[in-house]
């Protein structure tokens, strides 16, 4: 009989001596748990083509019933629509997978879209890419790219800038369903767009921490503390966490102090000279209590979050430390690609243009700035919170 499958009904379920036991979630069908003599696994079971079809979540404890639950949602959905959910991973058909098939997985993914989104997102593919539908996406390169972005800008700079960008987040899509087993790593192929079309941004470094690596390296980051014998090794871990949770640049995180936290508030403002505006962000869960922590275990009358003995008063970049950390991950980055990474993250989220440039903190008015905090609270946490999720969903694989 079907129960609502939530943590705490989990919990109390003990395991068979021998075989599985199967139980049905009473309020989304086709989401499940198999019990079998040491784990407990969410599933999702629908019907693609006709076939039974039978998908592997993850391990209770590892994952919450809610978040097992969201991610059934898009599986089922992507099986609605006739997508057999494994189609992105498995290694005999990765090679094939196209762009017309990961957009339509991608729609099953973002079941939220907007109306006027989802329109502009069909034009866009039927106008500027139908010719690639068929096409295997790991067969578009940045040549490819290249020509298909200056082709569309001839006609509308504005156009061109939209279609890539969605061509960027199906790629980003992709890149975070593949798995280890693909014989080939899929690789976003917008690194660099030029072109003397007015309007569009010039060569610029684009390297992020990859998906399919940031277990490893958020791992290698916890880790440091008890790898490293470095004197700031705790405040580096906090800072390197800081920005990848939030985006912040380089010189906002290192020059963040006390002042600019408010703990009653929950809440981040920036007001580092890099910053265009004096903006405020909401701290998650997970940011809170890390500098909670922080604050109540370095007692200093230094007004700085990541206090150091130099000139500025603030710790200086932690160079040796990101070598320990790429020693011990075999991942390159910089405190910037860290920065890229949450775009990344929060532009695969679909998380909406203008709450991703309040995330992302780019230029905005003081008075724009303003404005949006106090129309738009709510859609500005939520959207920091599906990238602490995202993020916390990795470091638990770690």
């Amino acid at each position: 009989m079907p129960t609502l499958l939530t943590n705490a009904f989990v919990d109390t379920l003990t395991h068979p001596e021998t075989g599985q036991i199967f139980y049905r979630d009473a309020d989304l069908k086709g989401f499940g748990l198999r019990v079998g003599t040491g784990r407990k696994v969410y599933i999702a079971e629908g019907k693609v083509d006709n076939k039974t079809v039978r998908v592997t979540i993850g391990r209770h404890g590892k994952l919450t019933a809610e978040q097992a639950r969201a991610q059934a949602q898009t599986i089922l959905s992507m099986m609605q629509r006739g997508i057999h959910p494994n189609a992105l991973n498995a290694p005999s058909k990765a090679e094939s997978v196209t762009l017309g098939q990961v957009y339509q997985a991608y729609l099953a993914a973002r079941p939220d879209l907007k109306p006027r989104t989802l329109y502009d997102y069909n034009r866009l593919m039927s106008t500027h890419f139908e010719d690639w539908s068929n096409k295997p996406i790991i067969e578009i390169s940045q040549d490819d790219i290249a020509r298909k972005h200056k082709q569309i800008g001839a006609n509308s700079s504005s156009q061109a800038n939209l279609a890539m960008r969605l061509i960027s987040a199906l790629f980003n899509f992709a890149i975070q369903q593949q798995t280890s087993a693909r014989p080939k790593p899929l690789r976003n192929p917008i690194k660099r767009l030029t072109s003397s079309i007015s309007g569009y941004a010039a060569e610029r470094r684009q390297s992020i921490i990859p998906p399919d690596q940031l277990s490893a390296w958020l791992k290698a980051v916890h880790i440091l503390p008890t790898i490293s014998n470095g004197a700031n090794k705790e405040a580096v871990k906090d800072y390197l966490l800081l920005l990848i949770f939030t985006g912040l640049q380089r010189e906002e995180g290192l020059a963040l102090q006390w002042r600019d936290i408010d703990f009653k508030a929950k809440t981040l403002t920036i007001t580092a000279p890099t910053a265009q505006a004096i903006l405020t962000l909401p701290l998650s869960t997970f940011l809170y209590y890390l500098l909670k922590k922080r604050h109540e275990d370095n007692p200093t009358l230094s007004p700085f979050v990541f206090p150091g003995t130099g000139s500025k008063g603030h710790m200086d970049d932690p160079a040796k430390q990101i070598k320990i950390i790429t020693q011990a991950s075999g991942i390159r980055f910089t405190p910037q690609d860290l920065r890229r990474t949450f775009s990344a993250i929060a532009e695969s989220l679909n998380i909406p243009i203008s709450t991703f440039s309040w995330l992302s903190h780019q230029k905005v008015s003081i008075n724009t700035a303003a404005s949006y905090v106090v129309n738009e609270p709510d859609r500005v946490k939520q959207a920091m919170q599906k990238v602490t999720d995202y993020l916390m969903s990795q470091t638990l694989k770690a």
